[in-house]
């Protein structure tokens, strides 16, 4: 193949362009007009290297939330997975203060990022989601818009930025960042320019960079050169500046080529070091990490230049002192060795190697640990105090480590025993600590102290029988909650306060059980005397979404007694019996609910699901194209046919299968949803929200932490950071009623008494 033809590849190249400059709620002197410059040019230069840019991936000037939320899922589900895809933002970058950071949309409310900002964590799943393999992320963000940041505040905010950019987007075989994140809106601009420091070099480097430095030998403009030619570019011209730079592992991503202007190599001489050939970036990358005493990295880069020239000089002689310093002697004597074969008299390799015997001297020394002049006696006393100095230093695992060397040549050592005994306490190893106080009391019958170390010991393990089982316990109610299984998980909690009544968790799930059911036999209640087929499909809904299925079904027969032809109570008697787990019987209430409506919404598509979970694959995928030729924009459809055909490929069985034959846990996961009914479609009701919408399991999620820090009722520290836990589940959904409670309960606790005041009014105004 080709270079050219290896550039062009099978697939395409597509690129997402976000430029935000005008923000409709933030000042003037926060405005970024330039970043629409940013946004043309980069339009511009990737359109003429053949990237495909659809309109509605051009997304530059005045843009909201939700043209940035679908433009991202539209341009990373769309991809085949030989395309290369190029991601890039600049823009404002608003934190929420509690750990997550959003590209801030035109719309964004900066007090509140995650209602119309994007979250940076929904671009790595956005991006796990594609089918894609070759991804490039770019990231021009400043942070000098967030609300309530002081002057002098901003930077702070900017190297969080980064650690979650950089812990955020992960680099792997295929995907790489480059990413500048800066607090202040004066260095974000490059003087002169109407563009961004940032992206005026990137621009640059897609156009080959300044004498070609940004292309590569094979005339490749790389994830990788780029990123060097722009870092070097960047920090020159503004120190305080780091970019972020993840492109180690970018694969063979090309982003541009170049094919009559490869970087030109020195060919006098092989052993010609950067300082002969030009300002190589990579050279200078490692010489920058080397000069840092960032070792690990520097290696990285001096093997990159070894790579083209594996007789670098410079690189050798650098990588080989870089060895050293991590202790890794053999291979440093290999480079400097290699250095020798090529300039039998190179100084500064001879040299390093008389460095090198030195310091395997040293370390040869320090492991010998010879003491010829002392007795065993002398050597057990100095063990002995090493060890009593390690204990009162809190270094418990250190200490055991001599107090066993020491009873390994002395059993009967008392003061050793007691020591390994103190140790093994403080590691909450009180099984082996009651071992070691029962052998004291062998060899001294009459010691206070392990009598009363033994006394002690089978009391704490007593409380711990007793703890287990209420851990156990109330695990099990937990699990049992998250199922929908309230009558067992209300077991689970009375037995754990049966035994500990003062357990706090139990006895506040125990009350939210309480209150859901009070607010469940109110609605039995309204059932009861309900007649209105549509009255009682809300209630199944109600139901369904608190995974009360019994419940639901009930509702579903007593309206098809009613009506039963009607579609909508069909296919909520299907849900319901699909979710227990009888799927047969599902089927044919799904049958019946498209035989009445044959146009319903999700029908066909729920069938699909309960087939799947018999292991009937084949037919499952033609129930799924059956809803997309009913139903054409179907994205739930269209998703689950993605996901059977990835099955019945991993499977290789097209063929009918018997159930849960491919029970793999490796294999894609299907969701059934209710159809966004309305009046005219279904003649019920009109859905207020999706099926599970009101019951969230990542909102859940930071609830039950939350309660687990309460569950310590004395303890301020703990109530505060329940609080932020609870202040995240509001966030994710503002109407869960029993967190406000437990949130009220929380500040109660802290004495805020107006605050914990308004969260329970806030909780009784959602029927809690």
């Amino acid at each position: 193949m080709s270079i050219e033809n290896s550039y062009k590849g099978d697939g395409k190249k597509k690129a997402l362009i976000i430029a935000v400059s005008d923000y409709d709620n933030l000042p003037s002197k926060r405005q970024l007009p330039f970043c629409k410059n940013d946004g043309k040019e980069m339009v511009e230069i990737l359109d003429k290297l053949g990237y495909e840019i659809k309109n509605e991936w051009k997304l530059v000037g005045k843009v909201n939330g939700d043209r940035i939320e679908d433009a991202v899922d539209n341009f990373f589900t769309s991809a085949d997975s030989k395309d290369t895809l190029l991601f890039y933002f600049t823009g404002h970058g608003i934190p929420d203060g509690h750990g997550d950071h959003f590209m801030a949309s035109s719309d964004i409310d900066s007090n509140k990022p995650w209602r119309k900002g994007f979250n940076f964590d929904d671009i790595e799943r956005a991006m796990k989601r594609s089918s894609a393999t070759k991804i490039v992320t770019i990231l021009d963000c400043c942070f000098s818009g967030a609300a309530g940041i002081a002057m002098g505040d901003e930077e702070d905010i900017a190297k969080n930025a980064r650690v979650a950019m950089e812990n955020t987007f992960k680099e792997g075989d295929g995907k790489c960042l480059l990413a500048s994140s800066l607090g202040s809106q004066q260095s974000f601009k490059m003087k002169n320019q109407d563009y961004s420091l940032f992206t005026y070099y990137l621009i640059e480097g897609l156009n080959g960079g300044i004498n070609n430095e940004a292309v590569n030998n094979k005339g490749f403009v790389t994830p990788s050169s780029l990123g060097d030619y722009v870092y070097h570019k960047v920090i020159s011209a503004d120190k305080r500046q780091k970019p972020i730079m993840k492109t180690a592992m970018s694969g063979n991503i090309v982003l541009a080529y170049y094919p009559n202007e490869p970087r030109e190599k020195n060919e006098a001489s092989p052993t010609a070091s950067a300082a002969t050939s030009g300002p190589d970036p990579i050279v200078l990358s490692a010489r920058d990490y080397f000069k840092r005493r960032e070792y690990e990295r520097a290696i990285v880069f001096f093997d990159r230049v070894l790579e083209s020239n594996p007789k670098h000089i410079e690189a050798l002689n650098h990588k080989g002192i870089c060895c050293i310093k991590l202790k890794r002697y053999d291979e440093a004597r290999n480079c400097f060795n290699k250095v020798l074969e090529t300039e039998q008299d190179n100084i500064e390799a001879l040299d390093n190697l008389d460095r090198l015997k030195e310091y395997e001297g040293e370390a040869e020394r320090r492991d010998s640990n010879a003491e010829p002049t002392d007795t065993e006696q002398t050597k057990l006393e100095k063990m002995k105090q090493n060890a009593t100095k390690l204990l009162e230093l809190q270094k418990y695992q250190e200490a055991l480590t001599i107090y066993n060397q020491i009873l390994n040549q002395n059993p009967s050592d008392v003061d050793s025993l007691k020591g390994k005994a103190a140790s093994l306490f403080s590691l909450d190893n009180y099984d082996e600590a009651l071992v070691c106080y029962k052998e004291i009391l062998k060899i001294k019958p009459s010691d206070v102290e392990a009598l009363n170390n033994v006394k002690l010991l089978q009391r704490i393990e007593k409380q711990k029988r007793v703890s287990d089982t209420t851990d156990s316990l109330f695990n099990e109610g937990v699990h049992y909650y998250t199922l929908g299984k309230f009558e067992e998980a209300m077991s689970c909690f009375e037995r754990v306060l049966q035994i500990n009544p003062s357990h706090y968790e139990a006895r506040s799930y125990k009350n939210l059980l309480l209150e859901r059911k009070n607010q469940h036999k109110k609605y039995a209640d309204e059932m009861a005397e309900s007649d209105d087929p549509s009255e009682l499909i809300k209630k199944a809904d109600y139901y369904i979404n608190k995974r009360m299925y019994d419940e639901a079904l009930a509702c579903s027969e007593k309206a098809l007694e009613i009506e039963p032809n009607y579609s909508l109570a069909w296919f909520y008697k299907g849900y319901a019996l699909s979710e227990k787990g009888v799927y047969e019987e599902s089927i044919d209430c799904y049958d019946k609910a498209t035989k009445i409506d044959p146009s319903m919404l999700n029908g066909w598509n729920n069938k699909g699901v309960a087939l799947d979970k018999l292991g009937r694959y084949k037919d499952a995928l033609d129930c799924f194209e059956k809803e997309l030729e009913v139903n054409p924009d179907n994205k739930l459809a269209r998703d689950n046919k993605k996901l059977m055909l990835q099955k019945l490929g991993q499977t290789g069985d097209s063929d009918v299968g018997s159930p849960n034959k491919y029970n793999d846990p490796t294999l894609p996961n299907y969701k059934p949803y209710r159809p966004e009914t309305n009046k005219k479609r279904s003649g019920g009701i009109r859905s207020e929200t999706k099926l599970e919408s009101r019951s969230n399991p990542e909102a859940d999620k930071w609830f039950y932490e939350g309660t687990r820090l309460a569950a310590n009722w004395t303890n301020k520290d703990d109530h505060q950071r329940a609080i932020e836990c609870f202040d995240k589940a509001l966030a994710i959904d503002p109407n869960l009623g029993y967190v406000w409670k437990y949130k009220g309960y929380s500040l109660n606790a802290l004495n805020r008494k107006d605050e914990a005041q308004k969260c329970f009014r806030k909780a009784k105004e959602l029927g809690f």
